[in-house]
């Protein structure tokens, strides 16, 4: 008994280069805003040793 394998031939398109800019951008925006939020968070901090 012979076991077929189906192959799936993958071809680049500019949706698929699109996709990966999206990616791009928004891990890009997720970077930023975690770093927001690290300074938020940095400047709450100060402020409850500070008071």
């Amino acid at each position: 008994m012979e076991v077929q394998v189906p192959v799936i031939l993958v071809d680049s398109n500019s949706s698929e280069e699109e996709e990966v800019a999206a990616a791009n951008v928004t891990k890009r925006k997720y970077e930023e805003y975690r770093q927001i939020s690290d300074l938020s968070g940095f400047d709450n901090l100060r402020a409850m040793i500070e008071a």
